[in-house]
């Protein structure tokens, strides 16, 4: 199986004549939070946020709805957090970022509501963040990483309601957001990401291998990915636009693929629920082609990174990143497999590592620009 994704792999990738320069990150991480046995305040589960806190520190957020700060020689400083609903506490906590400072920002998407924390777990501030139509929370935060003045980009709701049973992609809106909680404007109305609606009362969701929209905000643009070509939206404050590029191909799924990539999440399933399952995959229509990408983000010095697109069922394929400077210029960089970094600064990528058990480990890798 597979055996025509290392062709694949070729097509995705820049080829090496166009990309103007390669970075290089280190072979082995100078830094692993969650390896061995240190015991249990040093297990992760769902990790949503790393972020290089100052002060040597490493803060890490994950489904025990806690921050943790570590210690670059892996011990820990403190927690704060906890489920419930108090003002120190989350009900899901899905994001974290450092917002250009020596501060952490947290979002909590079950109450609509982002908190702001010292390094020493202080509760600075928390807010109620808006979405982009009256009445209807925010689909999902980011902030600037360089500028800390810059407001808040939300992604509104989209407008889900009433399907035939298939796949659809319904438009959501862009907007900007005060450090009070205030929608200062809504700028941009761009296609969501690819939902599904099922047959029955199974519902409505993500659509399997569909293209996801990813937005962010960096040195006072809001970039836009919405995978269906090799390239990013940029957004200015004032609603003008443009698009950063990079030497891509569409690869085409094929009919055999459809088919090999069914029973790959076939054989995920218990033994005695693999029939129904097989039934079940068998009437899902699945795309013609894979998105053009995965996730963006923008790193502290304003760089624009864009994952390789990947999917649970797809055969692990080693694929450069792209990142995308101001100027324009392309540069390919290799990231460790099973590596996807949360923090990128002038030097070093930080984020998280997953093996093929599932266990996730903190760990830092140097980047040399």
């Amino acid at each position: 199986m597979w055996t025509r994704y290392a062709l694949l792999a070729l097509t995705l990738a820049p080829p090496a004549a166009e990309a103007q320069t390669q970075w290089s990150v280190s072979s082995s991480p100078d830094l692993v939070l969650g390896a061995g046995d240190a015991g249990a305040e040093h297990v992760f589960h769902e990790i949503n946020g790393v972020v290089a806190a100052g002060d040597g520190l490493v803060a890490v957020s994950d489904a025990s709805q806690t921050i943790r700060l570590f210690t670059e020689a892996g011990r820990l400083v403190r927690t704060f957090g906890g489920v419930g609903d108090g003002p120190r506490e989350f009900r899901s906590l899905r994001w974290l970022s450092a917002c250009s400072g020596d501060r952490l920002v947290a979002y909590d998407v079950s109450r609509d509501r982002i908190t702001v924390w010292s390094i020493a777990g202080e509760l600075l501030d928390g807010f109620t963040v808006p979405g982009t139509s009256r009445g209807r929370p925010a689909y999902a935060v980011a902030c600037d990483p360089v500028r800390r003045e810059s407001p808040l980009v939300v992604v509104g709701w989209p407008a889900i309601g009433a399907r035939d049973v298939g796949p659809y992609r319904p438009s959501v809106q862009i907007g900007l957001v005060d450090w009070k909680g205030r929608l200062v404007k809504v700028l941009a109305t761009v296609p969501g990401t690819e939902r599904y609606r099922y047959p029955g009362s199974v519902g409505d969701g993500p659509r399997r291998l569909g293209k996801a929209t990813t937005v962010q905000i960096g040195n006072g643009s809001i970039y836009v990915g919405t995978a269906d070509s090799a390239a990013v939206r940029v957004i200015r404050a004032d609603g003008t636009s443009h698009r950063l590029a990079w030497p891509a191909a569409r690869a085409a799924f094929t009919e055999r693929e459809k088919r090999e990539y069914r029973e790959a999440l076939a054989v995920l399933v218990p033994e005695e629920r693999r029939p129904a399952a097989r039934r079940a995959l068998a009437e899902l229509q699945l795309p013609d082609s894979l998105p053009a990408h995965g996730p963006i983000q923008v790193d502290r010095l304003g760089v624009v990174w864009v994952a390789p697109y990947r999917a649970t069922g797809l055969p692990e394929l080693h694929q450069p990143w792209v990142a995308l400077q101001p100027t324009g210029e392309v540069v390919s960089v290799m990231l460790p497999d099973g590596f996807r970094p949360f923090d990128i600064g002038r030097d070093h990528l930080l984020g998280v590592a997953t093996d093929t058990l599932g266990v996730e480990t903190v760990v830092r890798y140097r980047l040399r620009r």
